[in-house]
């Protein structure tokens, strides 16, 4: 007798779960380990990445990204993102629970995103003009003072 031919789902390629009445379970944009292992050098890094983004648009002209999430202190950063990654990861697990869950201040982990976007707004920067024009003056200061007239002279 001939064996018979397994069927793959297009889900379980992808590495999805297959359910009941061919439903499929996305994965979440933040793994558990990435929002617990986003340490201060990762931090420090993104930090930088958006910082030099800011100044680029302040030379330009154009007005800083008012999405993107960047704290006061930089001791703060890593703890910012991982209270940020915290709640959305939260609001994900409302959104795919029932409509009594997606009501604002109730259901389960209501209380859960307040408090940690009290937390968030405690950290993050206010006035994004005022910190990028700040960063651009120390980075300007800290810039090495190199001599480069005696450099392209010929000889």
């Amino acid at each position: 007798m001939k064996a018979k031919k397994k069927t793959v789902y297009g889900s379980m390629k992808e590495g999805g779960k297959m359910y009941k009445n061919g439903g499929r379970r996305k994965k979440p944009s933040t793994t558990l380990l990435e929002r617990t292992f986003y340490g201060r050098k990762k931090a420090a890094a993104d930090r930088r990445e958006k910082i030099d983004r800011g100044i680029a648009k302040i030379n330009k002209g154009e007005e800083p990204s008012r999405t993107v999430l960047i704290a006061k202190d930089a001791k703060d950063e890593a703890k910012l993102q991982r209270k940020e990654m915290r709640k959305d990861a939260t609001i994900t697990r409302r959104k795919r629970r029932g409509v009594a869950a997606r009501k604002p201040g109730k259901g389960l982990g209501a209380r859960k995103v307040k408090r940690l976007q009290k937390k968030v707004n405690e950290l993050k920067v206010d006035n994004r003009g005022a910190f990028f024009e700040e960063q651009k003056k120390i980075r300007e200061k800290n810039r090495p003072k190199v001599d480069t007239s005696g450099l392209f002279k010929k000889k």
